[in-house]
């Protein structure tokens, strides 16, 4: 990717951080762009989500990036950006979904 390219990702995050500090308003935003999530810090992170749909059964799970297992240990070598665009992180999620024949547990509280 040509530097300026990736500069201007870099110069359009920090403008969007900026608008919401200075007007007290929360952006969501969607990317598959593994280049802009290289430069999320730390407490962009905290606030990034995966939005996952399974195979199987076809609906969507919203997952804190930061909960997704080892995800904290692979980001002190790899960048967010890097994980995604290898699939690391829809692998962390597909392989902790439990299997669809598999039954859910049942909650405590009903009647017998």
């Amino acid at each position: 990717m040509p530097w300026g390219t990736t500069n201007n990702l870099h110069l359009l995050l920090q403008l969007a951080k900026q608008t919401c500090r200075q007007n007290r308003i929360q952006v969501v935003g969607s990317t598959h762009n593994p280049a802009l999530l290289t430069f999320l810090d730390t407490e962009d992170m905290e606030q990034a989500r995966l939005i996952y749909r399974s195979e199987e059964t076809r609906e969507s799970q919203v997952y804190n990036i930061l909960d997704l297992p080892d995800i904290k240990r692979l980001l002190a070598n790899k960048d967010l950006g890097r994980l995604h665009a290898t699939g690391w992180l829809e692998n962390a999620v597909f392989f902790n979904e439990p299997d669809a024949d598999q039954e859910e547990p049942e909650q405590g509280g009903g009647e017998e």
